[in-house]
């Protein structure tokens, strides 16, 4: 029996949570372990939480309930079968999924006689249900004193005649539909080939078959009409040139357009408006007809009828014709009490990362958003046909980790020349236990995406392992050394619980990839997986984006005070990155320059000012953009500069 209505809202959200993608023995797995997990979070809950956690828990095992014999009945549909078997199967499956599976059952019920014929694979039988069961006629009770309403496409109405027709949406590039010639195979070639195949003529023929079928559906009245305005471009529509037909064919002339689309008929007062929209529409059409002195009431109306307007137009005015710095800006011109909220943000009382760092210089509202209000950006819908960025950088990290762990456990650091190839071999065993463990846990359902990303990702590594083995120099030693994160199983053993206090004023959190040992002392390197930057002479923060460097041999020499650290470089191990290595000695220019950035973030919050002022290249990596708005860059440059100076001093650091 299918569940009640507020338990079904629940099911989307438990199936994602659980990743119960990939077959039969996953679902019912991982429904059990989340079950279990429920039962215990709930027996430990403390008053408040009970009555939340146990709902959760009847969720789940309505979900598991309802689903598990369903995945069971999908899991046992043949292969391949007569019609009747598939009919039985489904017609099965119908009435234990369904609500209401009567048409459903109504049109297995129409394959009936082709009982016999078979074998059918699946993709046969979903060519042939799939059209049938996507728009299925619905039929309600007909009371015949009152007459009754069909709704329909005008191929559907075949056949039939209806006392009054309405065709709707006879309008440009709608009715008829804007026909393009194919270009790998052109009309010419097409109709040499067989009349059958589609051309531009034939599409025309076949539309206005439809017209011709649509008027003459009615016994008493045909009702043809038009959108004024497209919904999505806002722009005014014109009528098809069938209404000019219609036209002709009853008053005996062609009009024109500009006759038909502002006819009497066309010129309503608001009184006959048919929606809200329309109404607003018509009255501002009738106060911009009035003389300058009186039109200024229009937007008058419309402040006073939508307080969202309103709310947005003063709102627009204060960012876009306003020069002065307003809190519709970002965080701008607080008051007291988020000034305070602020100071406990500030470098030297709250741990921070790099990569918050980071995100001030690209965009100081971004940083705020990020780092003081945290608020998660919305993930990205990445297709089920490839992985996630980010998961594939997670993997490749973990990857490196635990094979630089397997090698240094072994004495086989730094690789010989000799070791190469058992290194490599060592390496896809890794591959191999990562990839199988990261999948449990994946929300990427096709098996053959973990293929391909397995054999991409190997590619990849297998060039990282070629370059580490190169490189003399540099010895691998520690791996995710952390400091003021969490425990996990592949931090490096010598990392700390506490964050670090940095000689720059800053308390900073984090995990460096890589500590290599040298001649020259100590290197913190991070690993990249996209694309190398272009690299500058003497570069040491680029404009205050790339911070890891630095910061990570800074925390390297407080977690190392009696050896020597040389820098820290980033490490792009990727064919995409080209294997490159963006190199920063930790020297005198260095420290300055992670000084001032310290300083420029500590003044910002200090004082409340961290507007939405993004670089050239910030909005389009944002993940913040549904807050701020489109065009951002523009409009901060109509604002008064001089409060952005230090901004733009960090932007030029080199």
């Amino acid at each position: 029996h299918a569940p009640g209505r507020g338990a079904v809202r629940s099911f989307e959200r438990w199936i994602v949570a659980s990743h119960v993608h990939a077959g039969r023995a996953r679902w019912h797995r991982r429904l059990a372990e989340q079950l279990e997990l429920e039962r215990v979070a709930s027996a430990a809950a403390g008053p408040d939480e009970t009555a939340r956690r146990a709902r959760r828990v009847l969720e789940l095992e309505a979900l598991i309930a309802f689903s598990c014999p369903i995945v069971d009945a999908l899991d046992a549909l043949p292969e391949g079968g007569t019609w009747g078997a598939w009919i039985e199967a489904l017609g099965a499956l119908a009435t234990r999924a369904l609500r209401a599976p009567s048409r459903v059952l109504a049109v297995l019920g129409q394959l009936a006689p082709m009982s016999s014929l078979g074998p059918v694979g699946l993709d046969e039988v979903r060519t042939v249900l799939g059209p049938r069961l996507g728009e299925l006629e619905r039929r309600g009770p007909v009371d015949g004193a009152h007459g009754a309403v069909w709704v329909g496409g005008i191929d559907d109405a075949r056949g039939r005649d209806f006392d009054v027709v309405f065709v709707p949406g006879v309008a440009e590039r709608v009715f008829p539909a804007r026909f393009q010639e194919d270009p790998l195979l052109p009309d010419a070639l097409r109709a040499q080939i067989s009349p059958r195949l589609r051309t531009r003529r034939s599409s025309a023929l076949e539309e206005r078959t439809r017209l011709a079928l649509a008027a003459g559906a009615p016994r008493h009245r045909l009702h043809v009409s038009f959108p004024r305005l497209d919904p999505e471009g806002t722009r005014v529509r014109l009528p098809s040139f069938y209404v000019l037909e219609l036209a002709r064919a009853l008053e005996g002339r062609m009009p024109s357009l500009e006759s038909l689309s502002h006819s009497p008929r066309a010129a309503t007062s608001p009184g006959a408006a048919i929606d809200a929209a329309e109404h607003d529409l018509r009255t501002l059409d009738a106060w911009l007809s009035e003389p300058r002195a009186v039109r200024a009431g229009a937007l008058g109306y419309l402040l006073d009828e939508a307080p969202a307007f309103a709310r947005a137009t003063r709102a627009h005015w204060a960012r876009w014709d306003v020069r002065r710095w307003r809190p519709q800006d970002g965080m701008v011109e607080p008051d007291p009490a988020a000034l305070a909220v602020l100071g406990d943000h500030l470098p030297l009382r709250r741990a921070t990362s790099a990569t918050a760092l980071e995100a001030f210089s690209a965009c100081p509202y971004q940083f705020f958003l990020r780092s003081v209000v945290r608020l998660e950006p919305r993930p990205n819908e990445v297709s089920a046909g490839r992985l996630d960025p980010a998961q594939r950088g997670a993997l490749m990290h973990d990857v490196q980790a635990r094979f630089l762990t397997r090698l240094r456990a072994a004495g086989a650091l730094p690789i010989a020349a000799e070791a190469l190839p058992d290194a490599l071999g060592d390496l896809d065993a890794v591959l191999s236990e990562v990839l199988e463990s990261h999948v449990e846990r994946s929300p990427t359902p096709a098996a053959g995406v973990w293929a391909e990303a397995c054999r991409q990702m190997r590619r990849d590594l297998r060039g990282w392992v070629a370059q580490v083995a190169a490189e003399r120099a540099w010895v691998p030693a520690q791996f995710e050394l952390a400091f003021g994160l969490p425990p996990d199983a592949v931090r490096d053993p010598a990392s700390v619980p506490d964050a670090v206090v940095l000689g720059a004023g800053l308390i900073l959190r984090g995990a460096i990839d890589v500590v290599e040992r040298g001649a020259l002392g100590l290197r913190a390197t991070d690993l990249k997986t996209g694309a190398a930057p272009e690299v500058r002479s003497g570069q040491r923060v680029a404009g205050g984006q790339r911070l890891q460097p630095l910061l990570y041999a800074l925390a390297l020499e407080a977690l190392r005070p009696g050896e020597t650290v040389w820098g820290g470089r980033l490490f792009y191990g990727t064919e995409r990155g080209g294997y490159t290595s963006v190199e920063v000695p930790l020297d005198a220019a260095g420290r300055a320059a992670i000084a001032t950035v310290v300083g420029t973030v500590d003044e910002a919050l200090r004082t409340g000012f961290l507007p939405a002022a993004p670089t050239e290249k910030a909005c389009g990596q944002c993940g913040f953009r549904r807050v701020c708005g489109p065009s951002e860059r523009a409009r901060t440059a109509r604002k008064q500069g001089d409060r952005l100076v230090p901004l733009d001093s960090l932007r030029r650091l080199p």
